[in-house]
């Protein structure tokens, strides 16, 4: 009977003191999607989720988010993405809200400062862990 499996790539990346995870999501031999990951000190970006389109609808974009979540639990760091081509209602129903929405608990630290600072896009979505989401503390991010 066929499993679900995931195949993992990771990759170090000094420049942005990161690992970079390329994720495969396969039923039996079937590849279904693909997913890449950015993990740093301070969160997770997602920076893509693909499922094939015969394999969608079928909630394995979900399970592939579930997965990251996890990790967000246990490491306490929230998941950051772009929503794009209408997929913002996707990650709505997987608990992710608009930046837009909690930018007053945002506080954002610009480890570099020859970098302009951060503009949040109307795509750029947030989820974050229980630790986090308790109460109106603020939020800190460094990038």
């Amino acid at each position: 009977m066929p499993s679900f499996r995931l195949k993992i790539k990771t990759e170090p990346c000094e420049a942005i003191e990161a690992t970079l995870y390329e994720f495969s999501l396969y039923y039996g031999r079937k590849r279904l999607g693909k997913m890449a990951l950015e993990i740093n000190r301070y969160n997770i970006y997602v920076g893509d989720l693909y499922i094939f389109k015969v394999h969608r609808k079928k909630g394995y974009g979900s399970l592939m988010l579930n997965f990251v979540k996890v990790i967000s639990e246990m490491t306490n760091k929230p998941i950051f993405l772009y929503a794009i081509n209408n997929t913002e209602e996707f990650y709505r129903k997987n608990g992710f809200v608009s930046i837009s929405e909690i930018q007053d608990r945002i506080i954002v630290v610009n480890s570099d400062p020859s970098r302009p600072p951060i503009t949040w896009e109307s795509g750029d979505m947030i989820w974050l862990p229980s630790t986090l989401r308790k109460g109106r503390s603020r939020i800190s991010i460094i990038v």
